[in-house]
């Protein structure tokens, strides 16, 4: 569990969806490689709120799209999934 607060579908409906590249913070980048990471948004929630222990690694719009807590890493809805976007990076920028 992440301690954070989320709206969802708040990207909007499935006519909304859309690929979008994100330049990660700089610790995101520095575990996973440098470079923009893809992102794809089909009716993802928004990260509303994050709060103690939560790291945002990436943003869209200025909200919270990748965060870490813990040795959790979360790419939130639909926005980060490996069989949408090309790589892996989420899923690899994992600590233990």
């Amino acid at each position: 569990m992440m301690d954070i607060a989320v709206e969802r579908n708040a990207y909007g409906r499935q006519v909304d969806s859309r690929v979008v590249a994100l330049e990660p913070e700089a610790e995101f980048a520095r575990r996973t490689g440098p470079g923009k990471l893809e992102a794809v948004f089909i009716r993802a929630p928004i990260i509303r709120e994050v709060r103690d222990g939560v790291r945002v690694l990436a943003e869209y719009e200025g909200d919270p799209l990748l965060i870490e807590q813990g040795g959790h890493l979360l790419c939130i809805g639909n926005s980060c999934r490996s069989q949408m976007a090309e790589g892996s990076r989420a899923r690899t920028g994992r600590t233990a």
